[in-house]
């Protein structure tokens, strides 16, 4: 009777398992988007930005551009941001990007020495406008604020490196 009972245990527990695994990893939906642009001094920039459609993350965790009054409401958020300066790969760190929802459009911009990734989304009571700043290959600083009212829903990141030269 226990040996019944154990195995019983045991199946229904792998079920489960076996279930979540399966549903995580074949109910989402991935796209990617390649955005190209050139410095004022002919320095070729690319960025390929990932975005993920997945019901089975909770839609409205800590993200910009997500109301958590609409629960039911799946967004798609940056997964993943890859970008090349010239031949140089772009340090990114994943903060930089992956609280960023429902994102609309992708813009570069450019200010003397550096360039700008924008990226907006979000809409109405949850628009917002993210400022990703570059100088060369590292970003220097992000800014995230509501459309609406930038001056009073805001946050900003300041990054550093250490770089040794060989």
């Amino acid at each position: 009777m226990k040996k019944a009972i154990l195995t019983s245990l045991f199946a229904i527990v792998a079920l489960s398992c076996s279930g979540v695994i399966y549903a995580n990893g074949a109910d989402y939906i991935e796209k990617t988007i390649s955005l190209k642009g050139k410095t004022p001094d002919g320095v070729p920039i690319t960025f390929e930005i990932t975005t993920r459609e997945d019901p089975a993350k909770n839609p409205h965790e800590d993200r910009w551009g997500v109301s958590p009054h609409h629960s039911d409401a799946v967004k798609p958020y940056i997964s993943d941001l890859k970008g090349k300066f010239g031949d140089e790969t772009v340090a990114l760190s994943l903060s930089a990007y992956y609280d960023l929802a429902a994102p609309d459009s992708f813009s570069l911009e450019y200010t003397e020495s550096l360039y700008h990734l924008v990226i907006r989304g979000g809409s109405a009571g949850t628009a917002y406008e993210a400022r990703l700043t570059f100088e060369g290959e590292y970003l220097q600083k992000r800014k995230v604020f509501h459309r609406e009212f930038p001056d009073v829903a805001w946050e900003e990141t300041v990054y550093s490196y250490n770089t040794l030269d060989f």
